[in-house]
């Protein structure tokens, strides 16, 4: 401790001294060497605040991290402890607020309000709601802001904020940005009398200003912008000022004075909003940037076998005439005479003997196929398993993040082979006639008003401006509403990825009969892009192909997304047309049908809602014994199987079931069985488990797993379903199909196959959930949760993510 007396009198002599920032930092190096860990702390975190002071945030930061590294991580029942991990996590948060990085600055700022939550400091949890109100106000999120705002009222009837009066500025900033102008008028007069502060009182003139001006009154508005001596001219405003509530306050101004002026305004608005975000997200965008680079070598391979695919065509074509030919000659032959026609009765048998075989062949060829797409969907997805479940694991729990940065570039590479993986199986199944629609009656209009959102804040991170039109006509239809939006997903991403400047604009409409009812839907996505040329747009939906085949394209993928949506379109009785003109932009319409809604169906309402809690099925682990298995009962289970991708009347949906147990964790201590033939998908298992504090036992075969019941109970087994000699689904059936104390235990199936029969025999041997390699934490705890929330009745889904 009298290190860090010494640390503060040397402090003391620096600030006497006028000495520098960079100067005092280096004074203090020497204490951050040796002594005690608290002494270590206090040294980085004095020297976080020097660099903060002096702008130095990103440096700051590291020292403020490097701090919060010295605190013992297991103390959290030492007083000195806890008020270092509560002082450093709030100036971590601060830090990441003003270099704009949102999430982690909301992330270390509810992990203050925890640490906090015994002894809490009013006056900095005054300062950390302002500041959590000005991370969000970068993002325009007004339901969060005006939440942050009540809470922010609630904790100053306790105390008062570190600055005076900054509190009610931040809740007129509020106020104006949501529209209510007259609390934005009360809080910004309340701001000017507490403030003592020049910026502040600067500031809440402005956001007084600005609810005048809302509210119509724009004498008073100009009486306080000259008070302010607030610099609103045109020049300054659209080449020099940066402010968002200066400049909207002039736009304000400008609206009731020059509308011409009033949109050069708003357009400034939008500048200056996407500069911060393009400055925020600079590395970013730089990194993806090179990752769209696309190799020669790649372009070859796509050339070569763009050539053999036409050569086969060719070849396939020359076939067919042959055989027309042979056909005609055969014809000719059998009317010339009776001779000729026994010789040609003979030569027919024995071609329809060779058309057989050839059938047999083909049909051959056809199960071949399928089968070797599930096999190599399993072979791709079993090392993308390990790849994608340990770098999710890594970049959630690795004390080093710069580990955790570098792991994340590993995942994001596992997730774009995944989703490469899954077009081609999509495109494998359209072309094998294997693809199957699952329509259901659903409130599609409560679907498709889900569309927009995504896509708006996508085209104005890239300055474009987004519009859109839904028809309210649509309303209550029958079809596979997720593929539809699929579809509409497919065009919207195209438009907006090829379109540098300008708009987006979606214009959804209905298709009436002429009785007037609803029986089809035409989507039309419109954009300002380059356009496309004729030769372009012949090869548009052809899979493999893409517009852009150079070596400076600078966008990246398969070329399948537009080939599968016009596929789907047509399964679902419509299509996909498009009309451009090179360098006028391009338009997108997908037409389908919609089928009524059937009387007998109950709605799926694909809707978030909250269902109160239901009692779990698993104690929690403090009543944990050994004995009979939690679910155990005298015979095996005779619950009814549900499919919950097709959900019967008055049971839940498969995403709703998700939203539900969203809110409520699994709780831990739960004794769990891992059954599968490949260790490291053991381990991975594991990990992801024992972190959240399950226990966990393995077993590397069908026949380990039935020993390992039989001397052991357990609450939980996770089983995979590609084993040898005896494989899941065959262990499944042995579990079920007896009368011991394990009979009923809940299993979870793991498998990287993607056929749907799987899904199938899951579901007749008994299993309670299914879930698609590769496996992430939140999804397995997710279906954990599930299955502990559910009761007296199994669910089965092809996925759970």
């Amino acid at each position: 401790m009298s290190r860090v007396i010494d640390l503060y009198a040397r402090q003391a002599e620096m600030l006497a001294d006028d000495a520098s920032s960079e100067q005092q930092v280096t004074s203090i190096k020497e204490f951050i060497e040796g002594g005690s860990w608290f002494e270590r702390y206090f040294a980085l975190s004095l020297s976080a605040q020097l660099l903060s002071e002096n702008k130095q945030r990103q440096l700051s930061l590291q020292y403020a991290q490097a701090a919060m590294a010295e605190i013992p991580e297991n103390g959290d029942q030492d007083p000195y402890v806890r008020y270092a991990k509560g002082k450093i996590t709030s100036v971590i948060a601060q830090l990441h607020n003003l270099q704009g990085n949102t999430d982690l600055a909301i992330l270390n700022s509810l992990e203050y309000l925890r640490l906090t939550e015994e002894d809490p400091d009013v006056i900095a949890g005054i300062d950390l709601i302002n500041n959590l109100i000005f991370s969000h106000s970068m993002s325009r999120d007004h339901d969060a802001l005006i939440y942050l705002s009540e809470q922010l009222l609630k904790i100053e009837k306790s105390g008062n904020s570190s600055v005076s009066g900054l509190s009610e500025f931040r809740i007129s900033q509020v106020m104006n940005s949501t529209g209510n102008f007259g609390a934005g008028l009360s809080y910004a007069n309340a701001s000017l009398e507490k403030s003592t502060h020049p910026m502040v009182t600067r500031q809440a003139k402005t956001n007084k200003a600005i609810a005048l001006m809302g509210l119509g009154r724009k004498a008073e508005a100009l009486r306080v912008i000259e008070d302010a001596q607030i610099d609103l001219s045109p020049q300054h405003l659209l080449t020099e000022e940066t402010s968002r509530d200066r400049l909207y306050l002039g736009f304000l101004l400008a609206q009731t004075e020059d509308r011409g002026l009033a949109t050069k305004m708003f357009n400034r608005q939008i500048d200056v909003t996407s500069q911060k975000f393009l400055a925020i997200n600079s590395r970013a965008t730089t990194a993806m940037l090179a990752d769209l680079e696309n190799s020669r070598e790649r372009q070859v391979e796509r050339e070569a076998a763009a050539a053999r695919e036409a050569h086969l065509h060719e070849v396939t074509i020359e076939k067919q005439r042959k055989l027309n030919r042979a056909l005609i000659g055969l014809t000719a032959l059998f009317a010339m005479a009776t001779v000729a026609a026994i010789f040609f009765a003979r030569f027919r048998s024995k071609m329809a003997e060779k058309l057989e075989v050839k059938t047999q062949e083909a049909a051959s060829a056809e199960k071949l196929k399928t089968e070797f797409l599930g096999m190599i969907s399993h072979e791709l997805r079993t090392p993308l398993n390990a790849i994608i479940g340990i770098s999710d694991f890594l970049t959630q729990y690795h004390g080093d993040a710069d580990t955790r940065k570098k792991t994340s570039i590993i995942l994001k590479g596992g997730n774009d082979l995944l989703s490469v993986v899954e077009s081609l199986t999509d495109m494998a199944r359209i072309d094998a006639d294997q693809m199957s629609l699952d329509a259901n009656d659903v409130d599609l209009a409560a679907a498709l008003s889900r569309i927009p959102e995504p896509w708006l804040e996508k085209a104005e991170a890239k300055g474009l401006t987004f519009t859109h039109f839904i028809d309210p006509a649509i309303t209550s239809h029958h079809i596979d509403h997720k593929r539809l939006i699929q579809c509409i997903d497919v065009i919207l991403s195209n438009a907006v990825q090829f379109t540098q400047e300008g708009r987006v604009h979606l214009h959804i409409t209905a298709e009436s009969n002429a009785v007037g009812e609803v029986v089809g839907l035409n989507a039309v996505v419109a954009d300002t892009g380059r356009g496309m040329t004729d030769l372009v747009q012949s090869r548009l939906f052809t899979p493999f192909m893409q517009a852009d085949t150079s070596r400076k394209r600078n966008h990246m993928g398969t070329g399948l997304n537009l080939a599968i949506a016009y596929a789907l379109a047509v399964m679902m009785g419509g299509g996909i047309t498009v009309v451009s003109r090179e360098g006028r932009g391009s338009e997108f319409k997908l037409s389908v049908k919609l089928g009524p809604v059937s009387q007998e169906t109950e709605l799926q309402t694909p809707e978030t809602k909250i269902v109160p809690k239901a009692e779990p099925i698993l104690p929690p682990p403090a009543t944990i014994k050994l004995g009979p298995p939690i679910l155990d009962t005298h015979v095996a289970p005779k619950a009814p199987l549900i499919d919950l991708m097709k959900p019967a009347v008055g049971t839940l949906g498969l995403h709703q079931a998700e939203r539900d147990v969203s809110s409520a964790p699994l709780e831990s201590g739960f004794k769990i069985l891992i059954v599968d033939d490949m260790e490291p998908n053991r381990d991975i298992l594991r990990l992801m488990l024992e972190t959240k504090g399950h226990h966990c036992d393995e077993a590397s075969s069908g026949s380990a797993a039935l020993r390992r019941l039989e001397e052991n109970r357990y609450d939980l087994m996770i089983l995979d379903v590609h084993m040898s000699p005896m494989d899941g689904i065959e262990t499944l059936k042995r579990i079920r199909s007896g009368r011991s104390d394990y009979s009923n235990i809940p299993v979870v199936a793991l498998t990287a196959d993607s056929a749907p029969s799987i899904n199938a025999d899951c579901m007749a041997a008994g299993a309670d959930l299914f879930l698609m390699k590769p496996v992430r934490q939140g999804e397995l705890l997710q279906a954990l949760a599930y299955l502990h929330k559910t009761t007296g009745v199994r669910f089965l889904a092809q996925t759970f993510n």
